[in-house]
């Protein structure tokens, strides 16, 4: 696709979405949002505000909103009793005098635990070492030991990372660690996003914990999911409204040749759009509609590694798990498989599962973690039976193994295979490497 055509199919697009407006107004019907008819925009210091005050609801059995966040985030905290404290645009001089900045938000626990929310929702650039100034501050205040830190990073969409010299810090102080893609990842920090966890969050765990006595409480959620909907782009009304758009890009985007070429077809449309000089509405939504594009064709790809994953694990008279959870983004997909019976930070699973490690590796990479402290030294050995090593990345404890699919099943990719050899496969590479963890060696950990 040359970029005669990509300019040509947007330009297309823009004239297509302009008449088809007005014929679906009706079909939405009528919307009323007290924020965005008052706020539009709102900054991201509002969105801040907002979760915190959330987090800060208490009944008879305690912060229950801030528990089901640190849950949702894997950190291994234990709320105990007495006073947690909430503070927002908290600043962090330091005992020089010399002001380092405002932490969006802060919640902490004196000598238990301190979390650092930095917001990026509307895309706010990377101040230079910002969160490790946040951290240095929260040390020099003795609020908490070096170890009882934690950080989320809040996007709108999952794809931006802090800094990098932030990155160093909470690598040197085993909060997170970075895979060889550059993905962020750890025991203490949490790289959440508005469209993969707090709309979700807010939807299927905090609105139907709230009393229906708590009435303005409850218009209060409804309306801010609402908001941040539309502001994703995943609203009800609006994917009705983006179906038809969706189908017109199928329609007009040559999509011809293998799943890869699909891919950097689409990709290469979705790059020059998201560059362009214009910054308005329409822009916004062609780009949603071809995310969702991208997103729908890549799932696709990506079923029966799911299916058969959630099969082995949680089906059966005897299930190996109660529950687990996948996550993925766009084309970079990370399997991680945790009961939720397990100690916080141990899991295993792919990672990564890129579309091209599927397409052109004759390997995958299987992984257990156990984050903090070294296991047992004969848990080690048994990992090592198995057929892991041993990797030491910031303070973190992982073991690795490449799983070879061999030369009798397909072509050696696992896109390359028939899914009746996808199903083998998984299911071959569960019983060997998985079940022995599970089994075996978490319960010694």
């Amino acid at each position: 696709m040359n970029e005669l055509t990509v300019n040509g199919l947007i330009e297309s697009f823009f004239d297509y979405y302009k008449k088809r407006t007005d014929s679906y107004k009706f079909l939405m019907g009528f919307n009323f949002n007290v924020l965005a008819e008052q706020c539009g925009n709102i900054v991201e210091n509002s969105h801040t505000n907002m979760l915190m005050r959330l987090l800060e609801y208490r009944n008879k059995y305690g912060y229950v909103f801030l528990e089901d966040f640190i849950s949702m985030a894997g950190f291994n905290i234990k709320i105990e009793k007495g006073d947690v404290y909430f503070k927002r645009e908290s600043p962090t001089e330091s005992e020089s005098g010399k002001n380092n900045g405002r932490i969006d938000g802060l919640i902490y626990q004196k000598n238990n635990f301190a979390i650092i929310i930095e917001n990026k929702i509307n895309h706010a650039g990377n101040q230079e070492k910002q969160i490790g100034r946040y951290i240095d501050h929260i040390l020099e205040a003795h609020i908490v030991p070096d170890n009882r830190v934690y950080v989320v990073f809040l996007t709108r969409d999952g794809v931006e990372n802090p800094d990098k010299d932030s990155i160093k810090r909470m690598k040197d102080m085993g909060i997170c660690d970075e895979g060889d893609d550059g993905q962020i990842a750890g025991p203490r920090f949490f790289p959440c996003s508005y469209s993969q966890h707090i709309l979700n969050w807010l939807k299927d765990n905090i609105h139907p914990m709230v009393p229906q006595k708590d009435i303005v409480l409850n218009a209060g959620i409804i309306q801010y999911i609402d908001y941040l909907e539309s502001l994703l782009g995943c609203s009800p009304n609006l994917l009705k409204f983006n179906n038809e758009f969706k189908k017109w890009f199928e329609e007009n985007v040559p999509l011809s040749g293998d799943t890869m070429a699909k891919n950097v077809s689409l990709y290469k449309l979705y790059n020059s759009l998201s560059v362009m000089d214009n910054n308005d509405t329409l822009k916004s939504e062609a780009i949603n509609v071809l995310k969702n594009l991208i997103e729908a064709k890549n799932d696709e790809l990506m079923d029966t590694f799911l299916t058969v994953t959630k099969d082995f694990f949680t089906s059966g008279l005897m299930p190996l798990m109660e529950e687990y959870h996948i996550n993925h983004h766009f084309t970079y997909y990370y399997i991680t498989i945790r009961d939720k019976k397990w100690p916080r930070g141990i899991d295993f699973g792919w990672y990564p599962l890129g579309l091209k490690k599927l397409s052109n590796s004759n390997e995958l990479t299987f992984s257990f973690k156990a984050y903090g402290k070294r296991v047992p030294e004969i848990v080690e050995q048994e990992l090592k039976i198995i057929g892991f090593v041993y990797s030491d990345k910031s303070k973190s404890y992982r073991k690795t193994i490449v799983v070879q699919k061999g030369e009798d099943i397909g072509d050696g990719t696992f896109l390359g295979m028939s899914v009746k050899l996808q199903k083998q496969f998984l299911e071959d590479a569960y019983q060997k490497y998985a079940e022995p963890i599970i089994k075996t060696i978490i319960p010694k950990i």
